[in-house]
Formats: C-alpha cells, sequence, structure tokens
C-alpha cells in the first residue's frame, strides 16, 4: 500500500471515529522548526573558569593549576594539560553508553 492509499484509508477511519484529521500542507506552508537556545559549550564554561583564576594574579603555573583545581575541575597531566570537570566526563560517558544500547 502506497503512502497516499495508506493515508486516505487513515483519514476515513478516523472521520468514522468522529476523530480529526491532518489537514496536507505545502512544504512551503509547513511550521518551521523551533530555535533551540543556545548553550555554552565545554570550552567555553573552562575558559570562562580559568579568566576567573587569572583574575587572582597568580604568581606560576603551579598555583593556577591549584586555583583551578580548587574550582572542582581535575588535571590531566602529560604532553599536554588537560582540564575537565568530573562530573562532566561522568555524564558524556553515560551518554554515549545510552546510545550505543
Amino acid at each position: 500500500m502506497s503512502g497516499i492509499a495508506l493515508r486516505r484509508v487513515s483519514d476515513m477511519a478516523c472521520l468514522e471515529h468522529g476523530l480529526s484529521i491532518i489537514v496536507p500542507r505545502k512544504p512551503s506552508e509547513r511550521s518551521k522548526r523551533t530555535v533551540y537556545p543556545k548553550r555554552k559549550s565545554y570550552r567555553e564554561e573552562i575558559r570562562e573558569s580559568i579568566d576567573i583564576c587569572m583574575e587572582q594574579k597568580p604568581k606560576d603555573m603551579e598555583e593556577l593549576i591549584k586555583l583551578i583545581q580548587e574550582m572542582g575541575y581535575e588535571i590531566k597531566r602529560g604532553y599536554s594539560k588537560k582540564f575537565f570537570e568530573e562530573q562532566k566526563e561522568q555524564a558524556e560517558k553515560q551518554r554515549t553508553t545510552e546510545q550505543t544500547l
């Protein structure tokens, strides 16, 4: 059964039972997708946190790292330093696990 035929059968069944039907509209008349609110990326949040720490004028990198850790970030040391919040990483792992299921 084609999509058009299926729609007609569905519309007839709805009308017989006193239900409403969806009035077909041209694509240009359809409502557009709603605008989603912009949210800050994790990178922007980390930048703002670093800026707040820099306002305290740490004397060296170790003091800056200590201030960042006090804000709730965990720092991975290696070739380059990585800043992330523990809860966000756990939430991200949970999201990717849920998507694979």
